[in-house]
């Protein structure tokens, strides 16, 4: 028995040879992600001192490694933990070096000066979006002052890049999350220094004439003048649409537009990302090799598919620089350049290597974006569709060798349709994750949308690019207009079917890391028990999600918002004027629509049994009795009646006799509450995100205290 496993041990070892390359991005990622999953700051030197110890040990063992294949193993694996704590490093030091401040409160009214750095028009001409830097603001000490801040205006006056400005407004801190677990767009701030977001009161004053701050300004100033002709020359949804894919500006589509994208499974047409760099490429490619092979003289002399790939290259980075700087669209140019790079070195285009180092090069530029519902769809989706072409690559050849016109276009059909079932089994997890939603319908709307994306739209792009600085891009923009209309209309007419959308309550983390070891495993690992290894983890987080259990109560962070979990799983809140966007996370966190919600009568009784009065609400669950408290008069009466009280006052030295207070002091240090009732158990924003240099606005020191005398029980129920 023990020959066997060490003989199967052998062959796994064996077959893990020439995948040292894949395995590299997976360490370096999970080392950034185990530094952002902690809850406090670890020393600095801790992973630089770890990272020393192994690589002097991997030189140590380098000379055994060729005589002797144990050795060569405890190489290797010294090798993946040199990156795992590589990855821990680099995102510490990517966190210290892009630290900034933050605005600490909400300041109503001050005086804003700024260069403006970006534009962005937003839909139905409500205005535009300018991030300023260089800021200054009234009574703010420059120490304490944001680096950068994003503020919205009414101004519909082309604002130039570089200007001076100075206008009267108002400016909050980055959000954090309105539950625990929920997205943490303060981290997302923090990692794009962007330290405050208002809005104005009144005109931009402009103080300094517009001056030349680089070659990222000259760009932004290029991303005006397209959308400026866009929108003289587009209708209104087309041009916003149009902007999105030509240079990544989403801000004027409409909700309408936006919701119908997502229902029907386009919305990643509307983000520069993989496809739209390597459309842009592979035109450019096959165009340029079409001219080129048409005359015998240059294609009977010169390698035509080198230089063909080389300009398609250059085709490719100019299109991602031109668009507004992000993470996805310099990922997928370098998947894309990979490609062409591997084609003018005559090596194979197609290959998880390719994959393997453009997140090596990812994550070392960027560790932050491990976390990032756009770096985890993308990779995942890219790698399933070159790991499943690459398993399936005998067959497609077989059909395609000597196929007519007829049967070619049944295998694009059948090549999209392969496409968007693979992609999209992929990303599935990461998506309910995120956005607790999939589409039901994407294979359809892909299906119709893509041609029309690929050999309509893409190309028209193209070629305006080329005609605009002649001013000759009206008919380029109007073969354009009709593509993008087109596909306006079959995601609208795709999201209009019955249940086109299915929203599922939120998965717990454990879910989407055992989700993604499976994938990992599937899509790198190599060897006889590969599918044993990807059927367990894929079990185990099916266990994972059906025993997970919503809160049964939600409280915000200023006590403006709750909600209770009725016994028939419907969400009952409090108001439904104030905080609409919190509400409308809470019910898609939940498992419902936004429109699905219930709400608290003023008074008497409401859904649940829930009994309401100007004092406040109480309700009974699970045998559990809550109280609502509105006002400080009721307080007394609640704490003798309740097992959990949350009070949007104070209750200062009250003796209380429930087992769990939440008062107005509570909800200001530690954010926003998850109560579930079966174990009596408390989670806030503080605890789960602990004290880190992004978690700005509450004090995550005291955030397990919860205000209640000696004698009662804690929140745990013990």
């Amino acid at each position: 028995m023990q020959g066997k496993v060490l003989k199967l041990l052998e062959e796994v070892a064996a077959a893990q040879k020439g995948r040292l390359i894949l395995w590299l991005p997976v360490m370096l990622g999970t080392g950034s992600a185990l530094y952002f999953a902690l809850k406090t700051e670890p020393p600095f030197i801790l992973a630089a001192a770890v990272m020393a110890g192994l690589l002097l040990a991997a030189g140590l063992v380098w000379p055994q490694r060729q005589s002797d294949g144990r050795w060569r193993t405890v190489w290797v694996c010294l090798i993946l933990t040199v990156f795992l704590a590589g990855g821990f490093a680099l995102a510490q030091w990517r966190t210290s070096h892009v630290a900034a401040p933050m605005l600490a409160k909400k300041i109503a009214v001050t005086n804003i000066t700024g260069t403006v750095s970006a534009v962005e028009v937003l839909e139905d001409s409500s205005g535009q979006r300018l991030i300023l830097t260089n800021v200054v603001l009234e009574h703010i000490p420059p120490e304490q002052t944001p680096r950068s801040i994003r503020l919205k205006i009414r101004d519909e006056d082309a604002v130039n890049v570089g200007t001076r400005v100075t206008v009267l407004g108002s400016l909050n801190p980055p959000s954090p999350p309105v539950l625990p677990g929920a997205f943490d767009f303060q981290r997302y701030a923090y990692f794009r220094q962007l330290g405050a977001f208002g809005f104005s009161f009144n005109p931009l004053t402009v103080i300094g004439e517009s001056q030349d701050y680089g070659f990222w300004a000259r760009m932004e100033q290029v991303r005006q003048d397209i959308v400026a002709r866009l929108m003289s020359e587009m209708g209104a949804r087309e041009a916003a649409i149009a902007s999105a894919l030509m240079i990544g500006e989403r801000a004027a589509i409409s909700e309408d537009d936006n919701e119908a994208m997502r229902v029907s499974g386009l919305a990643h047409m509307l983000s520069i990302s993989g496809m739209h760099v390597g459309l842009v490429g592979g035109v450019v490619f096959f165009v340029i090799r079409f001219l080129m092979a048409a005359v015998p003289f240059i294609a009977l002399r010169y390698p035509i598919k080198k230089y063909a790939a080389f300009l398609a290259l250059l085709a490719a980075a100019g299109y991602t620089i031109l668009a507004v700087p992000s993470t996805p669209s310099y990922r997928a140019l370098l998947m894309t350049g990979f490609i062409l790079v591997a084609v003018m070195l005559d090596r194979k285009p197609f290959s998880m290597r390719t994959i393997g180092i453009a997140a090596l090069c990812v994550l070392a530029y960027a560790p932050e974006s491990v976390w990032s519902a756009s770096f985890q769809m993308s990779f995942a989706a890219t790698a399933a569709l070159i790991f499943f072409f690459e398993e399936t690559a005998d067959y497609w050849t077989r059909w395609r060798r000597d196929s007519g016109p007829f049967r070619r276009s049944l295998l694009y059909v059948a090549g999209v349709c392969a496409t968007t079932v693979v992609a999209s089994l992929a990303t599935t997890p990461f998506a309910i994750y995120h956005f607790q939603q999939f589409a039901v319908y994407s294979m359809l709307a892909n299906l119709l949308a893509v041609p029309i994306l690929s050999f309509v739209v893409m190309p028209s792009i193209i070629i305006a690019f080329m005609l605009m600085p002649f001013g000759w891009e009206y008919p380029a923009l109007w073969v354009m207009e009709f593509g993008v209309d087109l596909i306006a209309d079959i995601a609208h007419e795709v999201a209009a079917m019955p249940h086109a959308q299915v929203i599922v309550a939120a998965w717990p983390l454990t879910a989407l890391l055992l989700f993604s070891a499976a994938l990992i495993i599937m899509f790198v690992w190599a060897g006889p028990v590969r599918k044993w290894l990807v059927a367990v983890p894929v079990m185990v987080a099916v266990i994972c999600i059906l025993m997970a259990r919503p809160p049964d109560i939600l409280v915000s962070a200023d006590g403006g918002l709750m909600a209770v979990r009725l016994e028939d799983g419907s969400l009952s809140l409090s108001t439904a004027r104030k905080d609409k966007f919190t509400a409308e996370i809470w019910l898609r966190h939940m498992g419902h629509a936004e429109d699905q919600g219930q709400y608290w009568p003023r008074e008497g009784a409401g859904a649940g049994g829930m009994m309401c009065d100007f004092y406040g609400c109480r309700i009974t669950q699970e045998t559990r009795r809550i109280a609502f408290s509105q006002n400080p008069e009721s307080l007394r009466e609640d704490c003798a009646w309740a097992d959990i009280i949350v009070s949007k006052a104070p209750l200062r030295e009250m003796v209380c006799d429930a087992a769990i207070v939440i008062d107005r002091f509570d909800l200001w240090r530690s954010g926003a509450h998850a109560i579930w009732l079966d174990d009596m158990r408390v989670e806030t924003v503080a605890m789960d995100r602990g004290i880190r240099p992004w978690a700005t606005g509450v004090l995550p020191k005291d955030s397990g205290s919860l205000k209640k005398p000696a004698s009662a029980p804690d929140s745990s129920g013990e």
